[in-house]
């Protein structure tokens, strides 16, 4: 199953649909090793994950682009730990309270 690929391992889930990440990134932003280790989190009805990196903002560029300006703000990394459902709000975003919302910490070799 693709989904249980994805999870347990981002690289080959991708070489399975034909991305190479090291001969070929989709996006030309980036080295090799910004692929390697490309981590998949699933979301569940009762499980909203939400990633950044605290320490200095990198951002999965291989697979989003340029990140927006706001995402590399000291602020918003802060508050997002903090306070993620507050910040997802601001966004637009209204998760009820049974759902929890998991802050994963990105850092520049894991994405």
């Amino acid at each position: 199953e693709y989904k249980k690929l994805c999870i347990e391992d981002g690289v080959e889930a991708s070489k399975a649909v034909g991305v190479n990440w090291v001969t070929s990134p989709p996006t030309q932003f980036g080295t090799p090793s910004d692929y390697c280790n490309l981590r998949v989190l699933a979301d569940t009805p009762t499980l909203k994950h939400v990633v950044v990196c605290t320490l200095c903002s990198c951002y999965p560029r291989p697979i989003l682009g340029q990140s927006p300006e706001w995402y590399r703000t000291p602020n918003y990394r802060r508050r997002l730990v903090r306070w993620p459902r507050q910040v997802l709000a601001e966004f637009g975003l209204q998760l009820p309270p049974e759902v929890q919302v998991r802050v994963a910490d990105s850092n520049q070799k894991t994405r």
